[in-house]
């Protein structure tokens, strides 16, 4: 069962409850855990009945009946939790009949209170037991999503194991290797029974005859030479096989995560980092474990199995006989363990994975974590999780113990009947006592190493569902990729002139909400655009269309008169840049962040790009300057001085566009007015020609499925524009681009830039030449700049000025 399907059975149930007279009634309909939380949010208080909701989920079934004391059930985000408290002595066992009240006390959080138990203000909320809507009805975390999902079906042990083989061909000469080592001891492991039956013999039979005319000093001598190459042999063995463990762990997590850093979007939106990692580092030591050390013993099982039977069919194919009774039942238990094991491993991992993620989220987010004062339900939250890995091992753990419980319940019956059975033989000479100990032995010797033989095939199974998660990833082929660096149309002189074509978009993840229906816009190379409009609207979504992180579902999007699609992706890429409302920094030196952009700036380009981006002085204000480290994230730096370490890393590019999503919406007064500088040296100086007035800008636009033209703007106004921005900032010497050379080698700078600032203050908006207003429908409802579109009483702009500020 998926996420719909549970969010639609938990929306039925309470649609179809029986609602109770003291509580307004509510009808819940949608599909979807959003469209759940959307209805919940904006209704009012209601009483429902459990058993109803029992009857429709087992799995909140069971949280209800496993929990005696609950008090309040929380809906957040995509999980209810049963909460009880350390003071309920007066508050009545909860049962699936009790009621409860659903509320909503904000956007993200629903509170169920039971009716038949308040909190009081002294008691300690501590969550009892856990309901994830990311669940199926079994409490068991599901496939990430539906393309996975689909792969699986497909996935057959056998392809599987081909798949493992294939991959390990690099350490083909290794394993072969380890394999004749493997023959050698395994030989002389399983010649160790023989030879000590022939000992027997010769202690108990005075007639005993030493083989190949040996003394008794020859023959014990031979015998531990014998053993000592049998060492030598597992020694070289294991290292052989440890070796190629490690080297194709290493391979395995190389091209994993080379295989993940070149997905397209989509694949993030259904794939969560955490579990990601998860797969990173812990399925690929399964995965590698298996086709490695485990094959290794497997293989070591097998030959031994092999080598003792025979030996003891050899000394009695009647005691042989005997043993197979045994034998069979057990290997038709072995099948039906593994598949088990091969499930339950399956979801053991996926378990890994949610538990990983759990913790990377939490972790990364601490501050929003302790900020709230949430150390406790976090820490019991990923109890939660962790009890559900725990479950799961617990499942197989009572399977295996069954298995080998079972398995040395019957080597011992066994080794029972071989004594009695035996020892007539013995006694009426069909046998020697040395071949019956002998024949003992082999018999322990046969049952451990069916023992392995069963455990190799655990341990396999395991692995092959750790591969179902890797190949997944190894195999899924980005929908937009950027790897080559060759293929498409490369634009050695980007002027950077964009035209949106009757552009339609919806996200991969969210196919039913359109983000843009039919638009049109023109930005015209040199300008600065301001996107405006409502939030949610889709005006960062533009950015993402630029640097083509997702395709247009309808429409074109062209570059310089070229289709973005039929334009190289790696090579365009390096013609923008982007400023993030939440720039990302790694956590290295400020000089290791500035030059991920550019590796080949010099010195004197990294400060330039600082001083532009007003930061220099504070980077040169610390002890270690340019090598200061900057934290997880670059958390210890301010919010300011993170963008205006974003903005000169954007800088060293010399991009052809340069895109600025609301670098200021979420700084402070000074830290503001510190990054709107640099972002006004940005824009003030974005032509760099030594022409002493500004050419009139054209713009042009889709209004209503019509083109309009912007008129010139007045050459004297344009004039006292570009020296009111001189004036307010004289900038350092614009960058030098590390990537475009004059015809003797000498690195040159743009000409111009097309800056696109996405923004909603009025500060920031006025300063640009055109804004073009995104409206509800996702399309473009007017365009102009800040003046005209202000001046117009009906404008959509100024009503959407006038509803934020």
């Amino acid at each position: 069962m998926n996420n719909s399907d549970n969010s639609k059975d938990l929306m039925q149930s309470l649609s179809s409850s029986t609602i109770h007279n003291e509580y307004t009634s509510i009808q819940v309909s949608g599909s979807t855990k959003d469209d759940l939380q959307k209805k919940l949010i904006n209704t009012s208080p209601k009483t429902v009945s459990l058993n109803s909701v029992a009857k429709k989920n087992q799995a909140f079934e069971d949280s209800i009946h496993s929990e005696s004391t609950p008090l309040i059930s929380q809906y957040d985000n995509s999980r209810i939790d049963i909460i009880s408290s350390s003071k309920s002595d007066d508050i009545p066992k909860i049962t699936p009949s009790s009621k409860f009240k659903i509320d909503s006390n904000s956007s993200s959080n629903i509170n169920i209170t039971f009716s038949n138990g308040i909190p009081q203000k002294d008691s300690t909320p501590k969550i009892a037991k856990s309901f994830d809507l990311n669940r199926n009805s079994n409490n068991e975390a599901p496939i990430q999503n539906q393309e996975e999902s689909e792969q699986m079906k497909n996935y057959t042990t056998l392809a599987a194991w081909k798949k493992l083989i294939i991959f390990a061909k690099n350490e083909y000469k290794l394993l072969g290797v380890a394999l004749c080592l493997q023959l050698f001891s395994t030989s002389i492991s399983a010649s160790i029974p023989f030879l000590f039956g022939k000992l027997i013999d010769m202690a108990t039979d005075p007639d005993f005859k030493i083989p190949f005319g040996l003394s008794i000093n020859q023959f014990f001598i031979s015998i531990s030479l014998f053993f000592v190459f049998g060492a030598l042999s597992n020694f070289g063995r294991i290292y052989m096989i440890r070796k190629a463990g490690e080297s194709m762990i290493a391979r395995l997590r190389s091209s994993i995560y080379g295989s993940i850093i070149k997905q397209d979007m989509a694949f993030f939106e259904t794939n969560r980092s955490g579990d990601l990692i998860s797969r990173l580092t812990v399925d690929t030591t399964v995965v590698s474990k298996s086709i490695t050390n485990n094959i290794a013993d497997g293989l070591r099982c097998a030959l031994s199995i092999t080598a003792g039977l025979f030996m003891m069919i050899y000394m009695s194919a009647k005691l042989s006989l005997v043993m197979l009774l045994f034998v069979i039942p057990i290997s038709f238990y072995s099948m039906f363990y593994g598949k088990f094991v091969k499930a339950i491993a399956r979801k053991t991992q996926q378990a890994l994975g949610d538990l990983t993620k759990e913790a990377e989220e939490r972790i990364s987010n601490i501050r929003l974590v302790q900020s709230f004062g949430k150390e406790d339900e976090e820490a019991y939250r990923f109890n939660l999780e962790s009890q559900n890995v725990y479950q799961l091992g617990k499942k197989e753990a009572f399977a295996t113990g069954l298995f080998f419980g079972f398995s040395g319940l019957a080597g011992n019956l066994t080794m029972l009947l071989f004594l009695g059975f035996g020892g007539k033989m013995v006694m009426s000479n069909e046998i020697t006592l040395g071949q019956l100990s002998s024949f003992m032995i082999y018999t322990a010797f046969v049952g451990t190493s069916f023992a392995g033989l069963t455990s190799f095939f655990s341990e396999s199974m395991k692995g092959i569902g750790a591969s179902m998660r890797l190949f997944y990833v190894l195999e899924r082929q980005p929908k937009i990729s950027s790897e080559s660096s060759t293929e498409g149309i490369i634009l050695d002189d980007c002027k950077g002139h964009i035209v949106f074509d009757n552009v339609n978009f919806t996200y991969p993840s969210r196919p039913d909400t359109q983000i843009f229906r039919n638009l049109n816009m023109e930005i015209m190379p040199g300008t600065h655009v301001a996107i405006a409009g409502p939030s949610g609207k889709g005006k960062s979504t533009l950015a993402l269309l630029l640097l083509r992180f997702y395709d247009v579902t309808g429409g074109s999007i062209k570059i310089d008169g070229h289709d973005l699609k039929d334009l190289n992706l790696k090579k365009w890429r390096t013609n923008l840049a982007i400023v993030p409302q939440e720039p990302a920094l790694f956590a290295t030196t400020i000089r290791n962040n500035l030059m991920y952009s550019n590796p080949n700036a010099t010195e004197d380009e990294l400060i330039d790009a600082l001083k532009q981006a007003n930061a220099y002085n504070f980077v040169f204000g610390f002890p270690k300057n340019l090598d200061t480290f900057v934290g997880e994230r670059g958390v210890s730096l301010s919010g300011g001085q993170k963008q205006r370490i974003a903005i000169a890393r954007a800088l060293l590019t010399d991009p052809a566009i340069l895109i600025l999503d609301e670098a200021t919406s979420a700084l402070d007064s000074q830290s503001e007015q510190s990054v709107q500088q640099a972002l006004d040296r940005l824009t003030s100086n974005r032509s760099f020609s030594d022409s002493s007035s500004t050419a009139a800008i054209k713009q042009k636009t889709s209004l209503n499925g019509q083109q309009v033209l912007a008129e010139e703007e007045d050459q004297e106004e344009e004039e006292a524009v570009m020296m009111e921005h001189n004036n307010m900032s004289k900038s350092p010497t614009p960058i030098l681009s590390s990537n475009r050379l004059d015809i003797l080698g000498n690195k040159v700078r743009r000409t111009s830039r097309t800056i696109i600032t996405i923004a909603h203050r009025p500060s920031t908006l006025q300063k640009s030449d055109v804004i073009m207003v995104l409206g509800d429908n996702g399309d473009i409802v007017e365009s102009g700049n800040y003046f005209e579109l202000l001046s117009n009483e009906e404008s959509y702009f100024k009503k959407l000025l006038s509803s934020k500020y």
